[in-house]
């Protein structure tokens, strides 16, 4: 019970850290990203078996797959975030993450689209993602 929440609580500072990132330069460093994913990496294989890192990861792989098919209309930085957060939070967490991320930023950009264009602004071509999966996270630790 104690590990997990330790890894919910650093799980949740590397996507605050990353989300930050995300929304001040509409990118993230790579060092950045790497570490999350290796530091999750060495934990997951300290107290998880191989089906389930397998299972925590497809999410992001997925999302690697889609950015490789849009052009990177999604971001290899959101794929490879989504890889780490599976090795730090697990599967089921990362799978309720993307999810809500997901609907929360689809319902977000509805928004900001209507608002633009009721407001007659211009848009701009990226919004972050990162931070939805975050608060996607956060939706996890409270739900699941």
């Amino acid at each position: 019970m104690v590990i997990h929440l330790v890894l919910n609580a650093a799980s949740l500072f590397g996507m605050t850290v990353l989300s930050i990132e995300d929304i001040l330069h509409k990118s993230i460093k790579k060092w950045m990203v790497f570490l999350f994913i290796i530091s999750g990496l060495v934990i997951s294989c300290l107290v998880r078996d191989l089906s389930e890192i397998f299972r925590s990861v497809l999410p992001g792989m997925f999302l690697l797959i889609l950015g490789s098919i849009s052009g990177e209309k999604i971001g290899y930085g959101d794929g490879l975030t989504t890889v780490g957060l599976g090795l730090w939070a697990g599967y089921k967490s990362t799978y309720i993450a993307v999810f809500a991320g997901i609907l929360m930023s689809f319902a977000s950009s509805v928004i900001y689209v209507a608002v633009t264009k009721i407001l007659k602004k211009k848009r701009q071509d990226n919004i972050p993602f990162i931070p939805f999966l975050m608060a996607g996270l956060v939706v996890s630790i409270i739900y699941g």
